[in-house]
């Protein structure tokens, strides 16, 4: 473990959760990392067990993965950026049937929100430092009832992305540290 700034802690401040009630953020968060937690270890083959509640979202990443998922290369995956000085943690990287080298982040939220174009920006950073190549950087929004989940491509603007990324780290160091 680093003390680096993760992705997500530099993008915390600018995403916006004012009007949602603390119990609602919890709950959200609690189920964020259920979902996720069960989703890992089927893409490692493993067993996790999920909250009825939160069934759905696990069936819906499950058929979309049996369907589309060729190879996994990491889950859950932690990566440092030694030159620009943060650490982020990959949700999925790996080989997707037609679609080549995908780097994904799994998503609970029904609403899209903008700031993963730049959570995905700079985990392609991280990609590219580990010396991967992407060929589709998506987010993939789950969905509750188990139905095929939502895949958002982010293309064409991961350059300005990753510049928008860089300007809030750059805030992150000079205020936090």
């Amino acid at each position: 473990m680093t003390d680096l700034p993760r992705v997500t802690e530099i993008l915390e401040p600018h995403t916006d959760f004012s009007k949602v009630p603390e119990s609602t953020l919890e709950q959200a968060a609690y189920r964020g990392t259920k979902v996720h937690q069960s989703c890992a270890a089927y893409a490692q083959k493993l067993w996790a067990p999920i909250p009825q509640e939160y069934a759905g979202y696990f069936f819906s990443f499950q058929t979309w993965f049996d369907e589309y998922v060729e190879e996994v290369v990491y889950v859950e995956k932690e990566l440092i950026d030694p030159i620009y000085g943060f650490v982020g943690h990959i949700d999925f990287y790996g080989r997707l049937k037609s679609l080549g080298r995908a780097l994904l982040d799994w998503k609970t939220p029904i609403t899209l929100y903008k700031q993963w174009k730049i959570q995905l920006s700079a985990y392609g950073r991280l990609l590219e430092v580990d010396k991967k190549k992407v060929d589709v950087v998506a987010s993939l929004q789950l969905d509750p009832n188990g139905k095929t989940p939502k895949m958002v491509r982010y293309e064409g603007e991961s350059a300005q992305d990753f510049n928008i990324f860089l300007g809030l780290l750059n805030a992150h160091y000079y205020f936090q540290r």
